[in-house]
């Protein structure tokens, strides 16, 4: 299979973790937006204070108002392209059998990578694994990582986020091989 990991984009990204991260609001002239969305428009954030506004620049005072907020409260383009770097260290798309399988099993490396890397704090860095319990209230969950997997130095790294945790679901059974049994008996 030739699938080339670079083709993967950013917009690819999105589109797959649409709801699991908080990314820019960059304004685009063609988004219809409503009462209290925010967008940043020339290093500044702005929230519309109308019903509907499209088409009109965060600039006009009619429509928006300047607010307070930090980029790094935010997933930046930057982030993601880093960690599409990272991964293609550690990926191989000749395990995979189509370009679905490998796309997506790229998508959720490139989101441990880009989740640990916003996790690490900079030079004040620990490492840490995966929770094996917490709770809020009455309500708890537990559960424990695999011996398999955190017993190995390579894929304990990945039990440290839920996108780790899929990429390795889908990885491990294409590198350890799959099981299956083929009906038939033997002649003696």
């Amino acid at each position: 299979m030739s699938f080339i990991v670079a083709n993967i984009t950013l917009a690819d990204f999105k589109a797959q973790f649409v709801r699991d991260f908080l990314y820019l609001p960059i304004y685009n002239n063609t988004t219809i937006y409503k009462l209290n969305n925010v967008v940043f428009y020339l290093d500044i954030f702005y929230k519309c204070i109308v019903a509907t506004s499209v088409g009109i620049l965060p600039t006009d005072i009619n429509n928006w108002v300047v607010i307070t907020d930090d980029k790094n409260n935010y997933i930046l383009d930057e982030d993601i392209t880093r960690a599409f770097l990272e991964a293609e260290v550690n990926f191989n798309p000749a395990i995979f059998e189509d370009e679905r399988f490998c796309k997506l099993a790229y998508l959720y490396l490139t989101a441990h990578y880009m989740v640990t890397d916003i996790r690490s704090g900079g030079v004040d860095s620990q490492g840490n694994f995966s929770m094996n319990s917490r709770s809020v209230g009455s309500v708890s969950e537990n559960y424990d990582i695999p011996s398999w997997v955190s017993s190995n130095p390579f894929l304990s790294f990945f039990a440290t986020t839920y996108y780790g945790i899929k990429y390795v679901t889908l990885a491990v059974p294409r590198t350890i091989g799959r099981a299956g049994l083929v009906p038939g008996k033997t002649t003696a």
